[in-house]
């Protein structure tokens, strides 16, 4: 049998959005500094407050190792520095980078989920923190951390996880429940907290928080109340007025996680529970797979990093419980790209890690999320600027910034840290998504580089008949101006108009009509050279 309890619970939910602008904000994108005016103005109702980058979780009421903003931040390259860690003024901490990559808001005054599990009891949380990120990209990142108030069963944990990580409901059973989603959940505030209180209270039904869709012909998926709740006053497209701030889910039902298991014994954890974590499922027989044994051949490479993970084997000498008791490399990482775990003890070097679970490895998660979201993001938009009217140019100035100053392939030089975002953005399939991100913005530039030539050729086109025409007409009036054509319109003058005409009129009659046949004449064969030079070209591909 594996742990059936679970001493230290920690989730994290990364939860990325894409952030819709309503069009009185549309000029803040064009202006500095987009994310600090972009949080001013989720800040107006007071609900939101700034969060220093520097040390997000100060103030937060816990009594943390001072060393730890500081090694978090080291951590790190200072590339990836520049954009977790926007500079800021000493002397003046209003002011700092003109234009930061990204922006921090913390949500204050919520203590306590209570979460009524599916065919569990009812589990209350602590909430740790609730904090935004928003991103230069348009991109805004909700990180929401709760921990358990004490030991958990290893059944309620995975539950837990699988259930509470749900933006909505995938599908309603027979009897109108949500699958997969939590009977209840009930945020628990201050009382002096600012915003409005919690929808209905105590969330008494599914109803309440994930609703059952009433028209599944309109095919849109209903955001669960309690995280409407949560991230006003951002609001989904489907609740949105004209002039909301709006966000829309870049994936489906299920928001990223990060989960921390500190048991007693982690050798202890069966291999059927190992793979329910690193999946996010919920709980099963520990003593079976929940997955075939085939596909899960490859399980341990794919994704399990145990570079301190060394289960002591049975054998002659010292008794299991006393081998186990002196090893201390029982930590090991599980990660499948939507989630990210951590099976380490409750106690000991454990407690370090799930510190460096909390401050590095988060950041990492952010990190990887970013990108997949950004990357999500640039899709869509380059497929919606290829109607007609689109914004393609914009579209691939911004996609090509941010390869420029946002795309990191490692964001550390310790070896753990760039291991760990490397399975992780692995799993997240992030370097795929940019190579086929990569070729549509490629075939973005040949047609680009196509309307370009086009209008060079047009422009070209124009000026080339000008200057015909102006050659022409040069060598016209130049012939119509030597003095043997005078001569012979003043003779042709008097022979066709005889002297019925006063002289002025003898004289230009014969001019005007030999200039309009030369004109026509240098016309004729001037256009025929130009065919010639220019012949008409097939219409390409494209334009057919």
């Amino acid at each position: 049998m594996g742990a059936s309890r679970v001493e230290r619970f920690h989730a994290f939910l990364i939860w990325p959005l894409e952030l819709r602008l309503p069009t009185r904000l549309s000029g803040l994108k064009s202006g500095d500094n987009f994310v600090g005016r972009l949080s001013d103005e989720i800040r107006k109702d007071g609900v939101w407050k700034a969060v220093d980058p520097y040390d997000r979780f100060k103030g937060e009421g816990e009594a943390e190792n001072p060393d730890l903003p500081y090694s978090e931040f080291v951590y790190f390259h200072p590339f990836a520095q520049r954009v977790l860690y926007p500079r800021k003024d000493e002397n003046d901490p209003t002011k700092g980078e003109p234009n930061p990559a990204l922006a921090i808001l913390k949500r204050t005054g919520i203590r306590e989920v209570e979460v009524a599990l599916r065919w569990d009891e009812t589990v209350t949380f602590d909430v740790k923190r609730v904090h935004l990120y928003l991103f230069r990209s348009q991109t805004a990142v909700v990180v929401v951390e709760v921990a358990s108030k004490g030991p958990i069963e290893m059944d309620t944990a995975l539950q837990f996880a699988d259930q509470f990580r749900r933006a909505y409901a995938p599908y309603h059973e027979t009897d109108g429940k949500c699958g997969h989603c939590p009977l209840k959940v009930k945020w628990i505030v201050d009382p002096s907290a600012k915003g409005d209180a919690p929808p209905d209270g105590e969330f008494s039904s599914a109803a309440e928080s994930y609703q059952p869709v009433a028209n599944p012909a309109l095919r849109k998926a209903p955001m669960a109340g309690h995280w409407r709740w949560l991230i006003a006053p951002l609001t989904t497209a489907g609740d949105a007025k004209e002039d909301d701030l709006v966000v829309e889910q870049l994936e489906d039902d299920r928001i990223p996680s990060m989960l921390y298991m500190g048991v007693e014994d982690p050798f202890a954890v069966s291999p059927g529970d190992t793979v329910r974590l690193c999946f996010c499922d919920g709980k099963g027989n520990p003593d079976a797979l929940p997955y075939g044994e085939r596909f899960l051949s490859d399980f341990e490479e794919k994704n399990c990093y145990d570079r301190f993970w060394n289960p002591p084997e049975s054998g002659e000498g010292d008794s299991y419980t006393a081998r186990k008791d002196k090893e201390w490399r029982f930590t090991r990482f599980l990660c499948s790209g939507y989630n990210f775990a951590v099976i380490t003890k409750a106690s000991s070097y454990g407690l370090t890690v799930l510190d460096h679970f909390r401050h590095h490895y988060l950041q990492l998660g952010l990190l990887a999320h970013f990108h997949r979201a950004s990357l999500l993001r640039y899709s869509r938009r380059l497929t919606e600027a290829a109607v007609p009217g689109g914004e393609l140019k914009q579209v691939r100035r911004e996609f090509a910034n941010f390869i420029n100053q946002y795309w990191f392939r490692e964001i550390s030089n310790q070896e753990q840290g760039k291991e760990l975002f490397g399975l992780w953005s692995e799993r997240l399939g992030n370097r795929e998504l940019l190579d086929q991100l990569s070729k549509e913005a490629a075939a973005v530039d040949g047609i680009l580089n196509l309307d370009e030539e086009d209008k060079r050729h047009l422009e070209l086109r124009i000026l080339t008949q000008a200057l015909l025409w102006l050659a022409g007409l040069t060598l016209v009036v130049a012939f119509l101006d030597t003095e043997l054509l005078r001569k012979f319109a003043e003779w042709g003058g008097w022979w066709f108009l005889g002297r019925h005409w006063d002289d002025r009129f003898r004289t230009w009659w014969p001019l005007v009509g030999l200039t309009s046949i030369g004109m026509v004449a240098g016309y004729l064969i001037l256009k025929s050279r130009y065919r010639k030079w220019y012949p008409k070209e097939k219409p390409r591909a494209d334009q057919s």
